[in-house]
């Protein structure tokens, strides 16, 4: 009876072990449909600066390496991918998203197939895109195609994972494929620091963890060694980019603490409590789950304490990196894949022992969370996209807004930052008009003195300002969910 009893206990934890694949597969369903049957454009990011540049591929390349080179970035990787991508899909945008929404599906599937290595648990992977998906910020991988973000992750999951075949005998036999593995292994290490800067973290932590490990299996020498490699190589690289790179654009990086301050509380409220504080409780609830269990027990691999030191220790350190710069929007989007990674690992194992409920229960609770965080998403982008096109419309034929702007010489403003650039050349390119700059102007109160300014372009996601300011002096002409274009009254 008692056979028959665990037995049917297991099944039916099997089968809430199988409910992972609805949280982990709704949301990336969903917005592929709407990029399908959807109408997409090219977004106000950096967009507009990539479509349409002259030349080849390779001459894209030079260009945009070396614009990027002057304003202090050094993003090979980035640049070769926007020079030919975005010459691929010059004439067809909605192309371009279904081709990023694979470019993610395929990043969350090397971290996730790693994570499943790891822990020889086959629910590891869609646990890992469940978690990831979770993020709420991680969304803007699919709709912002110019973040370079979503380059860094997949390169850097390769690496984790060719590595992982180097250092895991049992997995490749061959001495000389393990070291082909361990050089294709730097290779795409170095494309996840060309990708963006702060990547370098994942070199850093990955070879701080191997020496780590190395301190607790003394026999695992290769572990020390691949370790000092890496470690060594991706400080060199740090201090390349500090000495010889950083200056411009890349000056702004501030380390003052007021700057730092409001970065932290930033992280805190958004990531920590918004966004990993769901998982937090489902963490503790499962390993509450699992105290009663007959199974507590679990043998823990050096591989396993490997990737558990290197998930906490690059997400500490990716985040001290950008914390001078910015802790929000796409900036913290590899941070949602570190929190995802490291909590698969740690919670793969203990599914198979937790009650059936508590699994069941956790796996509902997150479909949940991932439709409202996909649907949030999905309609605030939608929505955007709409708007915009609408607004672009509006400017192009307005009979008033084109007199004034034309003719009379009036001042546009926006406060928004790259919109205020990609907005007029949106305009200008498909539209057929030729309007002069828009000015980047944040700021209500730096508008209201200058006469000059006659239209001010307002866009609520971009700046919490008190519009009253404003005062009857200034009027409505469009307005739309994500953007308002008011004019001076005379």
């Amino acid at each position: 009876m008692t056979f028959w009893k665990n037995k049917n206990a297991g099944e039916c934890l099997k089968a809430a072990n199988y409910l992972w694949w609805l949280p982990a597969l709704f949301p990336l369903l969903a917005i592929l449909s709407f990029y399908i049957h959807g109408m997409w454009s090219w977004g106000l990011m950096d967009d507009v600066n990539m479509v349409g540049r002259p030349g080849t591929i390779w001459e894209r390349f030079c260009v945009l390496f070396s614009d990027l080179f002057h304003a202090g970035r050094f993003n090979p990787t980035f640049s070769f991918h926007c020079a030919f991508f975005y010459r691929i899909f010059e004439n067809h945008p909605k192309a371009f998203f279904i081709f990023r929404w694979m470019e993610v599906v395929t990043a969350l599937m090397l971290w996730g197939f790693l994570a499943y290595k790891v822990t020889q648990k086959k629910t590891a992977i869609p646990l890992f895109f469940a978690i990831a998906l979770s993020f709420l910020k991680f969304y803007d991988a699919f709709f912002f195609l110019s973040t370079q973000e979503i380059l860094g992750i997949f390169f850097s999951g390769a690496a984790l994972v060719f590595f992982f075949c180097a250092l895991k005998p049992s997995f490749i036999h061959s001495g000389n494929l393990r070291k082909t593995s361990f050089v294709t292994g730097i290779l795409c290490l170095l494309l996840a620091f060309g990708s963006k800067e702060p990547f370098v973290s994942v070199g850093i932590a990955l070879g701080f963890s191997l020496i780590v490990s190395w301190i607790k299996d003394r026999q695992r020498k290769d572990f020390l060694a691949v370790g000092i490699i890496i470690f060594s190589f991706s400080v060199g690289y740090a201090l390349f980019l500090k000495t010889f790179i950083a200056k411009g654009y890349s000056a702004g990086y501030s380390l003052t603490w007021n700057e730092i301050s409001g970065n932290i509380q930033q992280w805190f409220y958004d990531v920590l409590i918004g966004s990993h504080g769901f998982w937090i409780i489902i963490a503790v609830f499962i390993l509450l789950g699992t105290i009663f269990s007959q199974d507590k027990k679990q043998e823990r691999s050096v591989f396993y304490f490997w990737i558990m030191i290197f998930g906490l220790s690059v997400y500490v350190l990716y985040l001290l990196l950008i914390l001078p710069w910015n802790a929000w929007g796409h900036y913290v989007t590899p941070l949602g894949i570190f929190f995802a990674f490291t909590l698969t690992v740690f919670l793969a194992g203990l599914l198979h022992s937790a009650r059936t409920w508590v699994v069941g229960l956790a796996a509902v609770m997150s479909l949940g969370v991932n439709l409202y965080a996909g649907g949030k998403a999905l309609h605030f982008h939608a929505q955007y996209q709409q708007d915009t096109q609408q607004m672009l419309v509006w400017l192009s034929q307005n009979a008033l807004f084109q007199h004034e702007v034309m003719e009379a010489g009036a001042v546009v403003r926006c406060n928004a930052n790259e919109p205020s650039g990609a907005i007029r050349k949106l305009v200008n390119n498909y539209h057929g008009q030729n309007y002069p700059k828009f000015i980047f102007t944040p700021k209500v109160g730096d508008i209201l003195n200058d006469p000059a300014t006659r239209y001010y372009i307002w866009a609520p996601s971009w700046g919490d300002q008190d519009l009253r300011r404003l005062g009857n002096m200034w009027t409505p002409m469009f307005v739309s969910e994500s953007w308002i274009v008011f004019r001076r009254m005379r």
